[in-house]
Order: structure tokens, then sequence, then C-alpha cells
């Protein structure tokens, strides 16, 4: 798509692992969420999923010491 306007187009990529060691940083990012959900899930409900969530994460990181998710990220540089 980029290349109808940009002659020159590079992806740098990077991928890697966020390792967390406790569920509290995941949690509050899924909090971070709700905003967004508008009123799509019931408050309780809500409470019942991400507290679930939170007592799988902590069962995985007691099984296995941490709690990974893998990333993906990068940044297209394009040039004319």
């Amino acid at each position: 798509m980029l290349g109808d306007s940009f002659s020159v187009i590079e992806v740098d990529r990077t991928r890697g692992t966020f390792r967390f060691p406790h569920a509290d940083p995941v949690i509050r990012w899924v909090q971070s969420l709700r905003p967004g959900l508008g009123d799509g899930i019931a408050e309780p409900a809500w409470e019942r999923v991400v507290g679930e969530l939170g007592n799988d994460i902590a069962r995985h990181i007691e099984d296995h010491g941490t709690f990974d998710v893998a990333k993906d990220s990068g940044v297209v540089v394009a040039r004319w």
C-alpha cells in the first residue's frame, strides 16, 4: 500500500517476550481496557472475569516462575 507513494519502504521489527513475575502488572493492563468497553460488560461480571484471570495468572506463575507474553513491535520507515 505504501509502495504507491514511497520509493523506499523498510520495516524494523523487534520480537521479544515480556516476563511478569507477578500478576499485578497484567491485571492493571487488563483493567486499563475497561473504559473502552463502555457498558458492554456489567460491572459484577467484569470483576469476576478479572478476578479469575488474576487467579489463573498467579497459578501459572506459581507453576512456571513467570507469566510470559510474546511481543512483536516495529516501525515502518518510508522515504520518497
